[in-house]
């Protein structure tokens, strides 16, 4: 191998790995710092809003029988 075809297998390669090299993903937002959350005042009307629906743990053909609507249920 040349030295020459030696540095064009080299940009090559460099120039692959940094096409496909993974973006950095951005940081978490900071966690809240709100004390004394409660499950009925800040979880459940979430809860509510997008899960019960489907998740009360009364439908039958789910088999996880997953019931989002009390604490006891979520946990």
């Amino acid at each position: 191998m040349t030295k020459s075809t030696a540095v064009s297998l080299a940009a090559v390669f460099g120039l692959a790995a940094a096409v496909f090299a993974e973006d950095a993903k951005p940081a978490l937002p900071p966690a809240s710092t709100k004390a004394g959350v409660t499950f009925d005042t800040d979880i459940k009307p979430i809860f509510d809003a997008a899960c019960v629906k489907c998740h009360d743990g009364t439908k039958p053909k789910v088999a996880a029988k997953l019931a989002l609507n009390t604490l006891e249920g979520a946990l």
